[in-house]
């Protein structure tokens, strides 16, 4: 079972590097259909499926079907955090539930500026407590992706000067565009790539 999900997951990633979206698109639900009933629940088929659905949103996201994609994120958040019951201490598993609240975070709508704020320090507190389970560099890579998509939402919002709401961000005359250019460089220098 374990050999099928990971060329099953293999085989969505090599189709989505091939530009065959559909495959790419396909393959969670198939090997959802795959797993027995009976080993739906084992923490590994479990990880492989979040990771599934993670990839999956991610094409979603990129065709502009954020309630499709919202919906695949959604699973793979709860396919993680079944296998985090049964495996607590699994970093890895951890990183990737954060990974599933930026997702979600980015997909969220009808978003207003004070939601926005509340939201990412509500975000960041729950990364940095003390029983997050994260490593110091996996901390500041997804803090950074989490303050990458504040910005994005800011500046869907029309919110073009970031440091009304974001004291940590550069001081004027940066313009939005700059500042979400800047967070993207630190988030690109957190898993440690050079611009």
């Amino acid at each position: 079972m374990a050999d099928s999900a990971n060329t099953r997951s293999w085989l969505a990633s090599a189709s989505l590097s091939e530009g065959n979206i559909q495959l790419a698109i396909d393959a969670p639900g198939n090997y959802k259909a795959d797993v027995a009933p009976q080993r739906a629940h084992e923490p590994y088929l479990l990880h492989i499926l979040s990771s599934s659905y993670q990839k999956l949103a991610e094409v979603l996201i990129y065709q502009g079907q954020t309630a499709a994609a919202l919906e695949a994120s959604t699973q793979g958040q709860n396919a993680i955090l079944q296998a985090i019951e049964q495996d607590p201490e699994n970093s890895r598993w951890q990183r990737n539930k954060y990974f599933f609240t930026h997702q979600q975070f980015q997909l969220a709508t009808d978003l207003t500026i004070d939601n926005v704020m509340q939201q990412l320090n509500e975000l960041l507190e729950q990364l940095n407590a003390p029983d997050a389970k994260l490593a110091a560099s996996h901390r500041k890579d997804i803090s950074a992706r989490l303050w990458l998509v504040a910005a994005s939402h800011f500046y869907t919002l029309g919110a073009v000067d970031l440091t009304q709401h974001m004291p940590m961000w550069p001081t004027p005359p940066y313009t939005a565009q700059k500042q979400i250019r800047v967070a993207t460089a630190v988030s690109w220098r957190s898993y440690g790539r050079k611009r």
